[in-house]
């Protein structure tokens, strides 16, 4: 009796499952990202509190088509500080109405109880329009730093001149 009872059980639960949650696309029914390419973004590591300016560059990292290392060295100093960024743009919805935006960055080094460790910070972002007009250029931005800093990318759909 009881194995026929816990065959019920998981038979109406997988039922259940299939018949109220959507089944959502997998990664590859996803809207492919807008082109992000070393020349259409840009950072800059901007302190909030009076400090040294910082000079930024940027790299793809192999194998991770939206991730980015970041690394800031002051202008004023041999101080730099390291970023993982991951970053990507695509639009969804019906009507191509949605703009979804992810900016993850991960801090390097922090120490915590003796090892180092990323610290993270992020948004996701989705945007509606209604006449389907999406914006050329963005401007974002993350705490880092204990939020002494921001570390903003701008990106712009066209490459930057340079």
């Amino acid at each position: 009796m009881l194995n026929f009872s816990t065959f019920l059980l998981v038979l109406f639960s997988c039922i259940s499952h299939s018949i109220a949650y959507p089944k959502f696309p997998v990664q590859n029914g996803l809207p492919a990202p807008f082109p992000v390419t070393k020349e259409n973004i840009s950072f800059n590591l901007l302190p909030h509190e009076p400090g040294p300016t910082w000079e930024c560059q940027h790299e793809p990292v192999p194998n991770l088509p939206y991730d980015w290392r970041v690394s800031c060295l002051s202008q004023t100093s041999k101080a730099k500080l390291s970023f993982l960024v991951h970053f990507l743009v695509r639009v969804l919805g019906q009507n191509n109405d949605i703009l979804e935006v992810l900016y993850w960055v991960d801090e390097y080094p922090y120490a915590l109880y003796g090892r180092t460790l990323p610290q993270s910070h992020g948004q996701s972002t989705l945007v509606g329009f209604q006449h389907g007009i999406l914006p050329n250029r963005m401007s974002l931005g993350q705490f880092v730093q204990n939020g002494t800093s921001s570390l903003n990318i701008l990106y712009s759909s066209q490459k930057r001149k340079k």
